[in-house]
């Protein structure tokens, strides 16, 4: 995806060690990101990443959806030097380009 939103904490570390650099969107807000309009969106798709818990998030992220959108949930937990932090479960909300 060239385009990533959702979580603050999650969406900005997306596109930083993202070998493809994304372009973050940031706050799902176009006066926040202005390089990314709606018609970029319909162009390249949306990748957000949301807290399973943050409906703020997932209803930010459906008003961006249509029908080939996919809702995926899955759980992650960072590790270093043998130690190995809380569990986070998000949801990938994965909007391809707009069919044309």
């Amino acid at each position: 995806m060239r385009i990533v939103t959702g979580s603050e904490k999650y969406s900005l570390a997306q596109p930083f060690y993202g070998p493809d650099s994304p372009a973050e969107f940031t706050h799902f807000s176009s006066g926040e990101a202005p390089w990314v309009t709606p018609q970029r969106i319909e162009r390249e798709g949306l990748l957000a990443i949301c807290g399973a818990g943050e409906a703020w998030c997932l209803a930010a992220a459906r008003q961006f959806s249509h029908a080939g959108t996919m809702e995926i949930p899955t759980t992650i937990q960072h590790s270093f030097a043998g130690m190995t932090g809380p569990t986070h479960n998000l949801i990938y909300v994965m909007t391809p380009p707009k069919p044309r």
